[in-house]
């Protein structure tokens, strides 16, 4: 244990000392800076005294080594001396009487001199030795480099890496100290130191270091450490802080979302810092420009697909998810996403390579006849999750306001009608916090799951109004007449429509009527019309939060002066005092009688009446002088001017403003808008919505009973398979199988091999050969792999015996020799496919699911093994991405480039191997989550199938009739398709007009690249400079 402790006491001392020497190197660099820029011809010192005289001469460039104290700066010999000259003196004259130290003076001067002249020496015999031991270590490694490129022909790797600091001339040479650096052991606190140099005096040199440190740093650490000092960075110079986020891009593993994280960073800034908002606002947009001129080199939609979803250092966020999370808008404004976003809401196959990506939105007619034709593919696409969850609420709103259109009331009996309300209140609930529960804290992002926590929640209070705290009226009347039992039965239920209990279920109810319509806003945020006025909407809300609080400040005011101004005399329920006269028909004594009063005012409905003098007439009583109500009257007019005129006019100038301000992005908003919804649909888990989700988690609950019976029966060995009951068959891995397969085939069948010579010779002296073509296999018959043999001719001389056969011609002793192999690889003759992939396509068909591990009790939140997208059991299986490569071989041509940087991207990622999408371990779902969607399907298509088609049926035939109609509105669609077999003159060109066609064309073009104002190829054009 001592020993232990002594070893990790050492480790840390001896990281302590190489920090500080890494932190004086770092001091003496930014030194040299600084001295250089004084000083053009400066030269580094090769003395102890030239170098504390350069210290002394530019005390401004010394920086610290210590965060808290600075560091002492090394003093010269005659200085020192004249301290302990300076000290002897002053002990001295304190003690006079101590002449044997005062006589030890000229001798401490001497042997204090001595001292600093010895390690003058010493240290340069050092430096004398170490550059002699470099330069000689440098010539062998000279030498060596010459031996390896004279017999490898090339440049190796360490020669490249000094061509290219070499090539680097325009930045500084830093210290040889931190080229050797252990960033992970030292990167941290050398960032912090000087990043705290920072702060005390900006310096382009300390931001040298900084930037290299960000060049050496992961990605993950640095962003780290940027989002840590964001406050006191952005402070600085932009520019430096500039170079700093373009060398965290530059040396990044995935630079496409690094450089849409740092936009999101700058964009942050801009909202912090409104002095040089445009400045970082720019910023920002130059790096959405880089990420999106990244991406515009993916050629392939498909590739783009799988990079916008490969999750980076950072958070483990892809780009899709760091745009949508601090609202990138113009990143998803990028012409290439919009293919993704279509795909991504109509297909169930995002990636199936036969199929290239949707360039238009699909009809409401196209959405039908999915539908109606696979069901299965319509209720797991984004667009089928959608329908179904707005047709079954559109249709819960509307027996909620059945409902309250029937009057029901907390004192009265229970109705059928309301039954069945609660009961589909119960479902509402639980697909809520099954919801929660499987999103987690995901389930926060959306706005519009608050106002479902809303919902929920006034649900509550009113279940335990209705249910659990009964009523309790004590009204009682003893009488028999029938005349008075009828007068008193109305009195009784008077009294309790206007009791507090009631009144407090109806402000509930009136609460839960405004919130259920107001959630329907957000099935329509996709439409480009109505998802605008929302955003309008919701920046309004804010622009009105900023008007109340102005608004508060000075009506408070008023209110106070009118309220001590009437004080208690303006009362209508005392005759005794002032007479009483029909005009004055309100009161206003009470503060909160003057705060609506004052409120009337602001909306111009206030009565004036009100505030008129008072007094009565018999007793000559003066309630209301004339002087106050004068007094008032002037208070309600000067506020009138204040509030109504120009705190409104304020309002509207102010709401109009952001109306004309989002107009103007109409198009990026909406579009953000179709992207975030589209997102969050085909994410969400497809449970079936309320009220219908009751029956499935009953019948979920039978099935697990069911599924925990087979585990204990079988000691914890096979549970319940949930993909053999996914009605959708889709699996690219067995595409890939096929597409392998179909290709041997069709090798074989068009292979034409020689079956043997012929000695006749024909006149011309030619041989003839006889050919015979191979017959195709049976898709029922064994394929013959070439796996089972062990080389080329082995498999040819099987491949000739197997058409020998046919002819008569057999060969037995190669029969013989193979036949026992045959039979040993008979099963992985049929499908010659991986170990991997043949243990997953087991796991997914049959009923039971084979456990590694038995279990007799599950867990149902251990360890999700199924992708979220194909529903497959996957495990720990991951994918390759040269398998997918392989599938574009039959369908499309994909650049090798795009592979190149797939296969870098995807190094350290996973993918599922059945649908080849990204994803990590916390996107993959439960055994009971897929559960739990094949039951929903099923309710789906014995509930809700047959009406959704009615209901979709008259949209989608109004979508069909305008289309005919905006076809016949455009009759010179026939002129151009008449065009495609036209016959062209082309003695009736006149080149010479085309030549100045041609030129106006490239004029127009430059002049647009000088003005800036292209916007089909503004990006590139910003990226190139």
């Amino acid at each position: 244990m001592y020993v232990n402790s002594l070893l990790i006491f050492l480790v840390i001392k001896k990281k302590k000392k190489k920090l500080r020497k890494l932190k004086e190197a770092i001091r003496l660099f930014v030194f040299y800076m600084e001295v250089g820029k004084e000083i053009s011809d400066y030269r580094p010192p090769e003395t102890l005294a030239e170098q504390m005289a350069q210290f002394l001469k530019m005390k401004s460039a010394v920086i610290s080594l210590s965060q808290a104290k600075p560091l002492p700066l090394p003093t010269l010999p005659e200085i020192k001396e004249a301290n302990i000259v300076r000290e002897m003196v002053s002990m001295f004259d304190k003690n006079k009487a101590d002449k044997h130290r005062a006589l030890k003076f000229r001798r401490e001067r001497k042997v204090t001199a001595l001292r600093i002249c010895r390690r003058e020496q010493f240290r340069r015999y050092n430096q004398l030795k170490k550059e002699k031991q470099e330069k000689k270590e440098l010539m062998q490694w000279s030498r060596n480099v010459t031996r390896r490129t004279m017999k490898g022909g090339g440049t190796t790797r360490i020669m490249e890496n000094t061509f290219s600091k070499k090539m680097q001339t325009n930045k500084p040479i830093l210290p040889k100290l931190l080229y050797d650096l252990d960033v992970y052991t030292y990167g941290k606190p050398l960032w912090y130191f000087c990043v705290h140099q920072l702060s005390v005096k900006d310096r382009e040199s300390v931001w040298d270091c900084l930037i290299y440190l960000a060049n050496q740093l992961p990605t993950a650490i640095a962003v780290r450490l940027l989002e840590e000092n964001r406050e006191l960075l952005s402070k600085l110079q932009i520019k430096s802080l500039d170079e700093l986020c373009q060398a965290i891009i530059e040396t990044s593993e995935f630079p496409e979302a690094t450089s849409l994280y740092l936009a999101a960073f700058m964009k942050e800034r801009a909202d912090h810092d409104l002095s040089r908002k445009e400045q970082f606002t720019a910023i920002s947009e130059k790096y959405i420009a880089i990420s999106t001129g990244l991406l515009s080199e993916i050629e392939n939609d498909h590739l783009l697909a799988i990079l916008v979803e490969i999750p980076c250092d950072i958070d483990k966020m892809s780009m899709l998810d760091i745009a949508i999370r601090f609202h990138l808008d113009s990143f998803l404004d990028f012409h290439r996403l919009s293919p993704l976003m279509l795909q991504m809401w109509n297909k169930y196959e995002y990636l199936d390579p036969k199929e290239n990506f949707l360039q238009i939105e699909r009809s409401n007619f196209q959405t039908l006849h999915t539908l109606i034709t696979s069901p299965n593919r319509f209720y797991f696409s984004a667009i089928g999750r959608y329908f179904t969850q707005f047709f079954l609420y559109f249709f819960y709103v509307l027996f909620i306001s059945w409902i309250t259109y029937l009057r029901i009331y907390p004192f009265e009996k229970l109705t059928l009608q309301e039954e069945i309300l609660w009961l589909a209140n119960v479902g509402f609930i639980l697909f809520q916090l099954v919801q929660l529960v499987i999103e987690g804290r995901h389930y926060f992002a959306n706005l519009f799951n608050y106002c479902d926590l809303a919902i929920m929640c006034v649900w509550i209070a009113l279940f335990i109004m209705r249910f659990l705290i009964p009523s309790r009226f004590q009204f009682t009347a003893n009488t028999t007449n029938g005349e008075l039992s009828h007068h008193y039965s109305v009195l009784k239920l008077e009294k309790k429509i206007n009791s507090n209990y009631t009144t407090t279920y109806m402000l509930f109810w009136s609460l839960q009527c405004i919130l259920v319509w107001t959630r329907l806003l957000g099935f329509f945020r996709r439409n480009t019309s109505t998802g605008v006025f929302f955003k309008m909407a919701m920046k309004m809300m804010t622009d009105i939060f900023s008007f109340l609080i102005l608004l508060i400040l000075f009506t408070a005011g008023f209110v106070l002066a009118l309220y001590y101004i009437v004080s208690s005399d303006l009362r209508i329920s005392h005759p005794d005092i002032c007479t009483y006269d029909a005009q004055f028909r309100y009161e206003l004594y009470s503060l909160a009688q003057s705060v609506l009063y004052i409120f009337q005012t602001l909306l111009g409905e206030q009565d004036w009446t009100t505030i008129n003098e008072r007094y009565n007439l018999d007793t000559g009583v003066i309630c209301f002088s004339w002087y106050r109500s004068r007094l008032a009257q002037c208070v309600v007019a000067l506020y009138s001017v204040v509030g109504t005129i120009i705190l409104l006019n304020l309002l509207l100038a102010l709401m109009a403003s952001t109306y004309y301000a989002m107009k103007e992005r109409a198009r990026v908003e909406s579009n953000f808008s179709r992207f975030q919804d589209t997102i969050d649909t085909a994410r969400r888990h497809g449970l079936m919505s309320p009220p219908f989700n009751i029956v499935v988690i009953v019948v979920m609950a039978v099935v697990s009973i069911l599924d925990n019976s087979i585990r204990v029966l079988t000691r914890g060995k096979y549970v319940l398979n949930a993909n053999f009951w996914f009605p959708i068959r889709y699996s690219l891995n067995r595409d890939l199988i096929v597409t392998k397969n179909s290709s041997w085939r069709r090798s074989r069948k068009n292979k034409r091999i020689p079956s043997r010579l012929n000695t006749n010779v024909d006149n011309t002296g030619s041989v003839e050969v006889e050919m015979k073509t191979l017959t195709a296999v049976k898709s029922d018959e064994p394929i013959l792999s070439t796996d089972q043999f062990a080389g080329a001719d082995e498999a040819a001389d099987v491949w000739q015996n197997a058409n020998n056969t046919e002819s008569g011609n057999f060969d037995y002793s190669t029969f013989f020799l193979n036949k026992k192999k045959k039979n040993e690889n008979e099963a992985s003759v049929r499908t010659p496919i991986s170990s991997q992939n043949s243990d997953i396509q087991e796991a997914n068909s049959g009923l039971f699911l084979s456990l590694k591990g038995r279990k007799c009790v599950e867990n149902p939140f251990e360890k999700p093994d199924h992708c979220r997208y194909c529903r497959h059991y996957i495990g720990d299986k991951k994918g390759n991405i040269n398998d997918y490569f392989e599938l574009f071989q039959e369908y499309q041509i994909v650049d090798d480039a795009d592979k190149d940087l797939m296969k870098k991207l995807l190094y350290r990622r996973t993918i599922c191997p059945i649908c080849f999408r990204p994803f990590t371990e916390g996107s993959k779902y439960h055994r009971w989550q897929v559960m739990l969607e094949v039951l929903s399907f099923y309710v789906f298509l014995l509930f809700i199938w047959i009406p959704l088609i009615i209901f979709l049926f008259i949209p989608a035939l109004l979508d069909r009739f305008w289309a005919h109609v905006k076809v016949l509105q455009k009759p010179q669609s026939e002129t151009t398709n008449a065009l495609i077999n036209a016959d062209i003159d082309l003695e009736q060109i006149d080149f010479e007009y085309k030549e100045i066609v041609r030129s106006k064309l490239s004029t127009t073009t430059q002049k647009q690249i000088n003005e800036g104002n292209s916007s089909f190829f503004g990006d590139e054009l910003s990226i190139k400079g």
